[in-house]
């Protein structure tokens, strides 16, 4: 497709984006269209403001922090490859 065609296309995109953006009620929705609309127009998408919830993990009790561990383990998995997660019984018991 020549290059002038993508480009009234892209145009086209975020001036639709735009217009749904404008007449938006909810706020979400107007954020994720007048994004698109800016990514359209820049040529690059923003990048978070954040890498990381350390908060949320220093804020959360060890059996919340565990429990949510748990869930992204595939404990059978991680068994038959070995890979060293097996947790040895504690010295006092």
């Amino acid at each position: 497709m020549p290059a002038d065609v993508l480009a009234r296309a892209k145009d086209l995109q975020a001036r639709t984006l735009t217009q749904l953006g404008y007449g938006a009620e909810n706020g979400t929705w107007r954020n994720a269209y007048l994004s698109g609309a800016w990514e359209l127009r820049t040529g690059h998408a923003q990048r978070p403001t954040s890498t990381g919830a350390s908060d949320l993990v220093r804020s959360m009790d060890l059996s919340l922090f565990f429990a949510a561990m748990a869930k992204s383990i595939d404990g059978p998995t991680s068994a038959a490859h070995g890979t060293g997660t097996e947790a040895a019984p504690p010295p006092w018991s």
